[in-house]
Order: C-alpha cells, then sequence, then structure tokens
C-alpha cells in the first residue's frame, strides 16, 4: 500500500478519472431500457448573474475566453462541445468543452479549461483544468433538458471547494458556496 502512495499525483489523477469514466459508462450501460447517444458537438453558454458581474467589476478583474472560446459584449461565455456522452432514459452523462475562460487582475491570473459538465444519480457539476489540476467549480441545479431539441439548461451555482480556494487566496471570508454564478444552456448535436 506504501508503494501506491509513492506514485505522482499527476498518476494517480489519471487513473481516478479513468475508474470514473469507467463507472459512469457502465451505470450509464445498464440502464435496460436506456439508450446511450454520443454527443459530436455544438455549443454551451454560461451567461453569468448579476451579482458575479458585480463582483467581479467591483474588484477589478479583467475576464477574457481563451482557446476556441468567445466571450459577447454582455459577459456571455460560449464554449464549443467538443464530445459527450447522454443517457435518454435519465439524461445522465457527460459533455466537454474546448477553450475556456481567464480572470486577471494585475500581474495575476486565473485560467479555467476543459471545461466538463457531468449530470449523475447524485447530482451535476461543472469542473474544470486549473494548472494540472481538475476542480468542481459548480454545481448545477434547476436543470431542465429537452430531447427533442437537444437542448438543456442549468444555474451554476460556487462549490464548496471553489470558494474555500477564492476565500484562501483573497485573505478572508469573500463568497460563500452556493453563490449564484451564472445560467449555462447547452445545445447539442448527436451521432
Amino acid at each position: 500500500m506504501q508503494h501506491a502512495l509513492k506514485r505522482p499525483r499527476a498518476w494517480r489523477i489519471t487513473v481516478g478519472a479513468a475508474l470514473l469514466a469507467l463507472a459512469m459508462f457502465a451505470l450509464v450501460a445498464s440502464s435496460a431500457q436506456a439508450k446511450v447517444v454520443r454527443v459530436t458537438g455544438d455549443e454551451a453558454t454560461i451567461a453569468p448573474s448579476s451579482q458575479l458581474t458585480q463582483f467581479l467589476t467591483d474588484h477589478g478583474v479583467a475576464v477574457e475566453a481563451t482557446g476556441a472560446a468567445t466571450l459577447d459584449g454582455a459577459g456571455n461565455l460560449s464554449l464549443p462541445i467538443v464530445a459527450g456522452l447522454v443517457n435518454t432514459k435519465n439524461l445522465h452523462g457527460v459533455l466537454v468543452t474546448k477553450g475556456g475562460v481567464r480572470f486577471s487582475k494585475g500581474d495575476r491570473s486565473l485560467r479555467l479549461h476543459r471545461l466538463v459538465a457531468v449530470n449523475r444519480g447524485k447530482g451535476a457539476f461543472l469542473s474544470a483544468k486549473v494548472r494540472d489540476h481538475r476542480v468542481r467549480i459548480a454545481r448545477l441545479t434547476d436543470r431542465s433538458a429537452d430531447l427533442a431539441s437537444g437542448t438543456a439548461e442549468a444555474n451554476l451555482r460556487l462549490s464548496r471547494k471553489a470558494a474555500r480556494r477564492i476565500n484562501h487566496v483573497a485573505g478572508g471570508h469573500i463568497v460563500s458556496a452556493g453563490a449564484l454564478l451564472g445560467h449555462v444552456t447547452a445545445t447539442v448535436t448527436t451521432g
């Protein structure tokens, strides 16, 4: 057991992610009447809440899209969806995006990229790569989906872990878990 603890963190994270993906695939495949469809593309758009916009403005934080993502004049971040799987019976699945967003102030910046939305039995969340780590940044709440049109929507609420990290960097309590970050709308194509 001690040998496993000495392995590099990146290797453990990679193996953990692979096991999670296999477990999710097994869960999705086990549903008797479910049809698992492959998501081949389209777009997810995150509209920031007025509270988030005001917070960023008040603290002088600049926001810019990175990679394949775009940012419009209203602050909406659009990310191309490049892959995913969805179970048509219970809507459990994974959506993977390309591109990201950078928050910066002065000479400090934070880049979130490779955003992934996961919907499963215990709830749904949005994670992002931050440096070399995958971090859950938000819970997806008030979810709805329309299979006929290939659209899904949800509110984004700041995760407990992300709130702790933000407060640690800020040197005090400035934000709480559950704060409304915005609303996400995803349109997918399957094939």
